[in-house]
């Protein structure tokens, strides 16, 4: 059968009703929510519907001195239906910071000899309403106003249930804003500094780093021999007679060109003679000498012809290409030597002194 449970405040005498289930939870220990007293509920339990109020110590009312009259005590009507008093002066007793208290204040003078509703504090006399007997009338209107204050409680629980469901809401979204927040926030510098060499180090032997790795190397490398095949195409077609075949494969594709190589340093001039063709002729017959002094077949160069007379003045100079010496050779033979011949005219001019060079244009 469902009890009415009640106690009373232990330092300013207030009723007020409490739920069993809280009790246990808080282990008896409620504040009262009029003067903010803990004190333990179990000591002065008692039912409303069958047992009145414990007796026990009760605070001293004053009451204030009407002008020319002595000491007056509120009614015990006054002090029953206070229905339209703000919420604030109604009694109400919560629970230690341990769990939320959910106790209904009950007015003092509901439940028979109880202490009245204090009067502003004044230097009068203290002064006890008389003790009242519950009648019929009494449990009547007391059964009705606890089934009202029953319809209101749970009328406000359901009107603040989809506002409890709203802040929910708003709450989760923001604790789920604040972990974003932290985990964009938090910097990885705040890792010790071998903390993160470690991480980096093993970042980069992770298999499938080290098969890319090993993927980019092999592309880089093939890209640069390409490269250095391609800038060297003449020495490696000269040196490996094999491979000149698809040299010239790849010189048609890009449209390049496949010549011997061109090694200046290593071309010699061995002889030049420069003397008339004949004893009346006004030409003149030039030879030259080459020596390719390296290990593969070089191109072919051109020479560069100075005449002079007796005072050393330049007289003409030209320019003489292989064609010029009408010589056929795609390259000068590694080792060996190779002789150029031409005839030239200088006009009538006296010729006493001339200077060979050879260049590649």
């Amino acid at each position: 059968m469902y009890m009415s449970l009640a106690t009373r405040c232990t330092a300013c005498g207030t009723v007020f009703r409490v739920v069993q289930d809280q009790l246990k939870v808080s282990e008896g220990w409620v504040r009262c929510g009029r003067c903010d007293e803990v004190f333990n509920a179990i000591e002065g339990l008692f039912d409303l519907e069958r047992e009145p109020p414990p007796t026990g110590p009760l605070p001293a009312a004053s009451t204030a001195q009407k002008p020319g009259g002595g000491p007056t005590a509120t009614s015990h009507d006054e002090a029953e239906w206070p229905l339209t008093s703000p919420a604030g002066e109604w009694g109400q007793a919560s629970l230690p910071e341990r769990t939320d208290a959910d106790l209904l204040a009950t007015r003092p003078g509901d439940f028979g000899p109880g202490p009245a509703r204090a009067a502003p504090p004044s230097a009068g006399a203290t002064y006890a309403g008389p003790p009242h007997t519950p009648t019929r009338r009494d449990q009547s209107l007391d059964q009705s106003r606890d089934e009202a204050h029953d319809r209101w409680n749970a009328d406000l629980l359901i009107d603040a249930a989809p506002e409890t469901q709203i802040a929910q809401h708003h709450l989760d979204q923001f604790d789920d804003d604040i972990d974003d927040d932290a985990t964009r926030i938090m910097p990885q510098a705040d890792a010790p500094e071998f903390v993160r060499d470690a991480e980096r180090q093993a970042r980069w032997r992770r298999p499938r780093v080290r098969a890319l790795l090993g993927l980019a190397v092999l592309f880089l490398a093939t890209a640069l021999a390409l490269q250095a095949v391609h800038h060297f195409r003449d020495t490696v077609a000269a040196r490996w007679p094999q491979v000149r075949p698809v040299l010239l494969a790849w010189c048609d594709t890009i449209g390049c060109t496949l010549e011997a190589p061109r090694r200046i340093e290593d071309i010699a001039v061995e002889s030049t003679t420069l003397a008339r063709a004949g004893p009346t002729s006004e030409a003149f017959a030039l030879q030259v000498t080459l020596r390719n002094r390296g290990a593969v077949g070089l191109s072919v160069p051109s020479v560069d012809l100075k005449l002079t007379d007796g005072s050393g003045a330049l007289i003409a100079r030209r320019m003489l290409s292989p064609r010029d010496f009408g010589s056929t050779l795609a390259a000068l033979p590694p080792g060996s030597d190779t002789s150029l011949q031409m005839l030239l005219t200088t006009g009538g001019q006296a010729i006493t002194g001339y200077t060979v060079e050879v260049f590649y244009p």
